[in-house]
């Protein structure tokens, strides 16, 4: 009889005492209002309506952008709800929900950010339709940073708190390997965390479920090389970002906002994978402390 149950490591833990978690005011203002949005925004099935109290979606936006005004935070919780829908499909409804949002962003955001969010919202919807599939690490850590969407939510940084980094800084290699390795780190402990869920439904795009099939392993095995993947990714982050450059004080100090609201997105993120119950249902709190998860049957 094969394992019923496997053991994950305590992905807040990991990270230790440099990220330090803040949360948004108006958290639970947002997410009355998002959540009467999202009811009557035309795109979401009924079950997506009944599942999003439990999701904690307005939750994940105050963590990871803590210091955000009401207006921002609404933005960015919509734009959640709207990632959350693609991850299954894009339709004519939500592609219209969201052309309402952008028409606000335009608006509120200059053309270098709207270029750069746009391509990589381009490259979210070409990874979330393509049929490829990923059989070895490297590969999947790749087509994971357009496949997860985070790239996206670090656009939102900027947004947040109205920064101004010009192009050439964003594409130089010291912040171009920090964005990375913040992705990195976000993606492997959510496919951690979400292992028991995606086996359940046989879904192809997980760290795990690609490190057993690379190295014909055990899943205790495959959980404790992705957890070695995410402790070099947080190592990595904190060496990279004390080697950054100096550009000119004003984008220095952008860039130190910049940075602090990756760790916010970074811990934010990792945080909220225990109070959501997409992965843990109601058994957050003692998977954090105890690190047990009981395997789901196959869904047929």
């Amino acid at each position: 009889m094969g394992a019923t149950r496997f053991h994950i490591p305590d992905l807040v833990g990991l990270c230790g005492p440099t990220f330090e978690l803040h949360v948004n005011k108006n958290c639970h203002k947002v997410a009355q209002t998002s959540q009467t949005w999202a009811a009557t925004a035309g795109f979401l099935t009924g079950d997506e309506i009944h599942t999003l109290d439990g999701l904690q979606l307005p939750l994940l936006a105050s963590l990871c952008f803590p210091s955000s005004d009401i207006n921002q935070l609404e933005m960015v919780t919509k734009i959640m709800i709207l990632f959350l829908h693609w991850s299954k499909a894009f339709d004519p409804a939500s592609a219209g929900a969201f052309e309402r949002l952008w028409g606000q962003l335009l608006r509120e955001t200059p053309s270098k950010w709207q270029k750069r969010f746009s391509a990589h919202l381009q490259e979210f919807r070409q990874a979330r339709t393509s049929t490829q599939s990923c059989t070895d690490c490297e590969h999947y850590k790749t087509f994971s940073r357009s496949h997860t969407g985070i790239m996206m939510t670090f656009d939102f940084v900027e947004y947040t708190a109205g920064l101004r980094i010009p192009m050439e800084v964003h594409a130089s290699l010291e912040l171009r390997s920090i964005e990375q390795c913040a992705h990195d780190i976000i993606a492997s402990a959510k496919d951690i965390a979400s292992y028991n869920r995606e086996q359940s439904t046989s879904t192809p795009h997980n760290l795990v479920a690609v490190i057993m099939k690379e190295k014909a392993c055990t899943l205790e095995c495959a959980i404790d090389t992705a957890e070695d993947m995410l402790k070099k990714s947080i190592e990595s982050y904190l060496v990279v970002e004390k080697k950054l450059p100096s550009w000119t004080p004003e984008i220095d100090e952008d860039l130190h906002r910049y940075l602090q609201g990756l760790r916010d997105c970074i811990i934010g993120a990792i945080h909220w994978l225990y109070e959501t119950d997409r992965y843990f249902g109601d058994k957050g709190e003692d998977v954090r402390k105890f690190g047990w998860v009981f395997l789901l049957a196959k869904r047929t």
